[in-house]
C-alpha cells in the first residue's frame, strides 16, 4: 500500500514541478510596485498622478515630476506638498482624497494634441465635513510627456 502512495505522490510531484514554474513567472509579472512616473501616456493620468502625489502620497518630488518647469518653479516657492494644496491649488483635505476625471472633458481629444484641459473630481473631509470640488488644470505635451501647465480659476466659484 506504501508504494502506491509513493506512486501517487510522485505523480503529484511532477505535475507541481510543470505548474510552479508557469505560477512563478506570472506572479512576478503582477508587481504592484511601480514608478507613476513610468505611467504617463495620457494628461488624465499624469493630472491624476500630479494630484494624488500631493494629496494622498505627499510625495511632492513625484509631484514637481508631473508639472511644467513654470509650474514647479512656482511650487517650489511653497516648498512641501501641504501648502501646494492650501495656496497654490486652494483646496485642503483630512486625509485620503478620491479623485476622478471628468469623462465629459475627454471628447474629442486628439492623440496629436500638445495642449488639453483636464478637470478632476476631489472627494474627501476637512474638518469634518465631506467636501466635493471640482479642479480644472491646463496640461501641455513636453518632450513626448503630459505636465501640468496650470491650475485654471473656478468659473464657478
Amino acid at each position: 500500500m506504501s508504494l502506491k502512495l509513493l506512486t501517487a505522490c510522485l505523480g503529484c510531484m511532477k505535475k507541481l514541478a510543470l505548474i510552479i514554474p508557469f505560477l512563478v513567472i506570472l506572479l512576478s509579472a503582477c508587481d504592484n510596485n511601480f514608478d507613476s512616473s513610468e505611467i504617463n501616456n495620457s494628461a488624465d493620468m499624469s493630472a491624476l498622478i500630479f494630484f494624488d502625489s500631493i494629496y494622498n502620497r505627499n510625495d511632492f518630488q513625484t509631484a514637481l515630476k508631473h508639472a511644467s518647469p513654470r509650474m514647479q518653479r512656482l511650487m517650489k516657492s511653497y516648498h512641501t506638498s501641504t501648502n501646494v494644496a492650501r495656496h497654490l491649488i486652494n483646496l485642503r483635505y483630512d486625509g485620503e482624497v478620491i479623485m476622478e476625471i471628468d469623462a465629459g472633458d475627454s471628447v474629442g481629444r486628439s492623440e496629436f494634441a500638445t495642449r488639453q484641459k483636464v478637470s478632476v473630481f476631489f472627494t474627501g473631509n476637512y474638518q469634518g465635513n465631506v467636501v466635493d470640488e471640482l479642479r480644472t488644470v491646463q496640461m501641455i505635451k513636453e518632450d513626448g510627456k503630459w505636465v501640468v501647465e496650470a491650475i485654471l480659476a473656478d468659473k464657478f466659484g
